[in-house]
Parts: structure tokens; C-alpha cells; sequence
């Protein structure tokens, strides 16, 4: 290879080298960023902005006593905390991470003791995670006031710092705000509430548990169906509403009404039941009348049985059901071997001895089918109480053969 051509292959390789540098140069470097113009802004807003754009912020504190202590050539006067001016100037190109300084307003009173009066720039305080009072005491022995405070549901625990700005680092004008957010804790687990209409009281209870609700035992109601008796009718929150975890929910239980029926034709009380408010009775739970052993039903009286009211008296008339007593070897006391009598009646026969040639009939004792019990056992007439039945009662009578006189001596 001649020399010429080894020279033209250096000065190749010395300008691609070239090449390379500027250009990872230009790839490596840092980023060039616009600067934001800040100027005339409350010093919060502009270091939130600069902060956002990139750039490092730092804080120059220039103290005004007065607008009339601004001489000309001065920075113009401006309201406490509002950016006089920024270098770089807004639209100036710098790399990102750079540093712009601002020159903030102090005080503008006469008065010396302002204690709004802001101060040289101070790093703020890390507050995040402390309780309310620990973050606002921190806020304080740093040199800042407590700004606003707003609150949010968090998974930090309740009443703790979940933000703050300025954040912990920031350099901030001594005697600025702080503002804070605070945790009201996890939001609370809700709770669809079930419906307990027609449960009893057991059954409602424990739906409520199984719900994370408690139960609370409310107005006893008339009830206006059967259904309705001892089963809820009506619950606070209502079905399907929302309710918080452990919260209480009221259940009003339906009642029955006490109706007793009597028997009109002896005053007896047939049946104490429970029925429910405005009833009819004739179409609910009595379409045939109650049943009375040994007796037959007639009619009701008044009250009827429509609209039945709290503790109500209904009157049933029956009549004594009749039964037949047949008397064998006896006669009944109208003389008669059968005859009808209502359950529950004395019945009184006799005897009716037959005439028999020969034989001497000594009476026994009376004897029924089905047994009765008898009031005595004279041979001459007895009673006993009608039982719920016809019966056969029958004489019964001893015999013996006529024994004649020996022959004479």
C-alpha cells in the first residue's frame, strides 16, 4: 500500500472519530429545556412549575419596607411572596436539573413584626406519615405556617399526613405554608341490607349476623294476614338499602289478635285462639265452626265473624246432641223401654220384673253397653249420666227353681 493511500485512510477514520463526538455529544448530553416565565407569581405556584418543567429551584428573600423605599433602578415593588424576577429569563434555554434562583418579595407593611412576613428560603421538614398534631408542631419548629388541610380516604392509618406541599426537601420561604392532606382511614365496607320480611324472629337475627349487622327487636304490629303472625313485617334501614358494617337494623314483628269462642248455649269456652287483625273469620280459619263433642253447631251470634278486633269474644251456639237409652227387663221414666236425651242428662230407670211360674228372680245389677256408671244399684231404679253414645241398658236378674214344702210327719 503506497503512502497516499495510507494517509487518505487516516484522515477518514480522524473525521468519522469527529462525527462520532459531536453526535453522541449532542445524544448524551443533558436536555436543554425552556424556562417557564414565572414572574409575577405567588412563590408556591412558581416553584410547583419549575419543579414540573425540570429545574431546581432556589429562593432569594428581597425585603421591601415600604413602596415608597423602592428606589429608582430597583426591583419594582411587589406583594408579599409574588416572584420579582428569575434567572435564567422565561424563554431562556438551560439543561434540565439546572438551577433557577428567584427573587421573591418580603415584607411590604411598615410594620416589622408581619407575622405573615416571609423569611429566607428554608428546606421544608419531611412530614408524611406523622399524626395532624405531629405534623402541624414539626411545621411550626421548622419556621412554616400550616396551610390548608383537606381530607381523603387512604390506606394510611387515620388522622396521618398522606401529602404535603411543599414536599420534604423543597426549599420554601420561612413562614410560608404547608398544606396538608390528611388519612381518614380505609373507606368503611357497606353493607346491602337483607330483606327480613317474613322471617321470625330467629331467622332475622341470624341473617343480620351473617350480614356484619346487628339486630335490634322493634314495635310489635297487628298482624293483617296468618302469614304475618310472629314474622317480620316491616324493618329500619329498609330492604336492599346501604348500611356500614356493624350498623343496626330495627325489625317490627306482626301479632296476633286473641279471640275466644264461647259456647252460647251453656256459656263454656270452646277455644281461646289467635287470629289477625280485620279477619273473617267464616273465610279463613273457620270455614266450618269449631267442633264441640256432644254438641251440634246452630248458628253465631254477635259479634259476627267479619273484622275481627283485639281481644274479641265470639259466640258459637250449639245445640246438645242427642243420643238414644234402650232398657232391657226396665222401663225409662216416662215408662217407655227407649227414649232420646241430650248428652250430659240424668237418666233414671227401673226395673220390670217378669212374671215366671216356679222361679223365684232375685235382680243383680244393671249393666250397659258402652259401660256407664250408675248411681246406685237398687233393685228398683237407678240413674246415670248420658254419656256421648247410645246405650243398651239391661236389668239383670238372678233365678232359682221354686222349692215346694217336705211331706208331712
Amino acid at each position: 500500500m503506497s503512502k497516499k493511500n495510507i494517509l487518505l485512510i487516516i484522515i477518514i477514520a480522524v473525521v468519522v472519530v469527529v462525527v462520532l463526538i459531536i453526535t453522541l455529544g449532542g445524544v448524551l448530553g443533558p436536555k436543554e429545556v425552556e424556562v417557564p416565565d414565572v414572574t409575577g407569581m405567588q412563590v408556591e405556584e412558581a416553584t410547583a412549575i419549575l419543579t414540573d418543567a425540570g429545574f431546581n429551584v432556589v429562593i432569594h428573600l428581597v425585603v421591601h419596607e415600604h413602596p415608597d423605599d423602592v428606589s429608582s433602578g430597583e426591583e419594582p415593588f411587589c406583594d408579599e411572596g409574588q416572584v420579582i424576577s428569575q434567572d435564567p429569563e422565561a424563554g431562556a434555554v438551560a439543561p434540565a436539573g439546572s438551577t433557577v434562583v428567584l427573587q421573591v418579595a418580603g415584607h411590604q407593611e411598615e410594620e416589622e413584626d408581619d407575622p405573615n412576613a416571609l423569611g429566607e428560603p428554608t428546606e421544608v421538614p419531611d412530614i408524611v406519615g406523622n399524626t395532624t398534631a405531629a405534623a402541624e408542631l414539626a411545621i411550626m419548629n421548622a419556621g412554616f405556617r400550616v396551610g390548608t388541610i383537606s381530607y381523603e380516604n387512604s390506606d394510611r392509618p387515620l388522622d396521618t399526613v398522606i401529602r404535603q406541599l411543599p414536599i420534604a426537601g423543597d426549599m420554601a420561604p420561612a413562614n410560608s405554608k404547608i398544606n396538608l392532606a390528611i388519612s381518614l382511614g380505609q373507606a368503611e365496607e357497606t353493607i346491602n341490607v337483607p330483606n327480613l320480611r317474613g322471617m321470625t324472629e330467629q331467622q332475622a337475627q341470624t341473617a343480620l349476623q351473617n350480614a356484619g349487622l346487628r339486630y335490634a327487636r322493634g314495635s310489635n304490629v297487628d298482624a293483617t294476614s296468618l302469614s304475618e303472625i310472629n314474622t317480620a313485617v316491616a324493618q329500619r334501614p329498609s330492604a336492599n338499602s346501604v348500611a356500614k358494617k356493624g350498623d343496626t337494623v330495627t325489625v317490627d314483628f306482626g301479632v296476633g289478635l286473641t279471640v275466644t269462642f264461647i259456647n252460647g248455649a251453656n256459656n263454656s269456652t270452646i277455644r281461646v285462639d289467635t287470629v289477625y287483625r280485620g279477619a273473617n273469620l267464616a273465610t279463613s280459619q273457620y270455614p266450618q265452626p269449631p267442633q264441640v263433642s256432644g254438641w251440634t253447631f246452630a248458628n253465631w251470634s254477635p259479634p259476627s265473624l267479619n273484622n275481627i278486633q283485639r281481644n274479641e269474644t265470639v259466640t258459637a251456639n250449639y245445640t246438645s246432641q242427642q243420643f238414644t237409652v234402650t232398657v232391657v227387663r226396665g222401663t225409662l221414666t216416662n215408662g217407655q223401654t227407649t227414649g232420646t236425651f241430650a248428652v250430659g242428662a240424668t237418666v233414671n230407670i227401673t226395673t220390670a220384673e217378669e212374671e215366671k211360674v216356679g222361679v223365684i228372680q232375685t235382680f243383680v245389677n244393671w249393666t250397659s253397653n258402652p259401660n256407664v256408671a250408675f248411681a246406685n244399684a237398687a233393685s228398683q231404679g237407678t240413674s246415670f249420666t248420658m254419656p256421648a253414645g247410645n246405650v243398651t241398658v239391661t236389668a239383670n236378674w238372678k233365678e232359682e227353681p221354686l222349692v215346694g214344702p217336705g211331706p208331712a210327719n
